[in-house]
Formats: C-alpha cells, structure tokens, sequence
C-alpha cells in the first residue's frame, strides 16, 4: 500500500508515468554519473534504455524508494520493551 501513493504522487508531480535519469537522481537522492556508474555494476536494472536516455517507470522507482525506507527497520530493529 506505501508503494501506491509513491506511484501516483511521482504520476501527478511529473504528468507521466516514466521518468528521465535525471529525475530519479532527483528522487533516490543520488547524482545522475552514480547511478550510471551503479547500474553497469549490476544494480538499478530496473533503469532502461530509451533511445540514448535512460528512463525508469514510476513504479520502479517508488518501489525502490519503498525498499530503501523499510531496509533500515530490518537492519537496526527498534529494541523490544519488556
């Protein structure tokens, strides 16, 4: 359900449904050469190739935004009150 309202809010502030390089280096926080640099090393795949643009759907991108906000709960677990 988190991962939905990330899809319409990035759908609605860009009026469309994929975004540029640019813009997810916008989004995830990142520089543009970074993510470049992260995806020939295997990671960011979900990035594709539009002509010579390298573009992302907003789902992928939300969902990615979803995982990194859930990955600090599963590495540094709030300590449990007796």
């Amino acid at each position: 359900m988190g991962t939905l309202w990330r899809v319409v809010f990035l759908a609605e502030h860009y009026g469309r449904m994929t975004l540029t390089l640019e813009e997810v280096a916008e989004q995830i926080g990142l520089a543009p050469a970074t993510i470049r640099n992260r995806r020939t090393r295997g990671e960011f795949l979900w990035l594709r190739s539009d002509g010579r643009q390298l573009c992302a759907d907003v789902a992928d991108v939300a969902q990615y935004l979803e995982d990194r906000r859930k990955e600090p709960e599963r590495q540094n677990p709030a300590p449990q009150r007796p």
